[in-house]
């Protein structure tokens, strides 16, 4: 299987196929950060080619 992300160039600059996922637990929503942005964002990430969504949910 390709591992390459699902990109195209565009003449406004590059499409990357991304999904997100909302995950609710205890009426709580599961968010994530990193140390170089100053906010929070949904679980998710770039989709790999030939890479169904419920393969990229559970790999992130």
């Amino acid at each position: 299987m390709n591992n390459s992300d699902i990109t195209y160039p565009s003449p406004d600059g590059v499409f990357n196929m991304r999904v997100g996922a909302i995950i609710l637990h205890n009426d709580k929503v599961l968010m994530v950060r990193n140390e170089r942005d100053p906010y929070y964002y949904s679980v998710g990430g770039r989709v790999k080619l030939h890479e169904t969504l419920e393969a990229m949910r559970n790999r992130k």
